[in-house]
């Protein structure tokens, strides 16, 4: 469970960094 929770921690960061990026991908996504 932890695993799988750090996953998600880590897709919620790259996600939030891409967005900071102003890629216009990040809005697709």
């Amino acid at each position: 469970m932890t695993r799988k929770i750090c996953n998600v921690h880590q897709a919620i960061l790259f996600w939030v960094v891409l967005h900071h990026s102003g890629s216009s991908n990040v809005v697709l996504v």
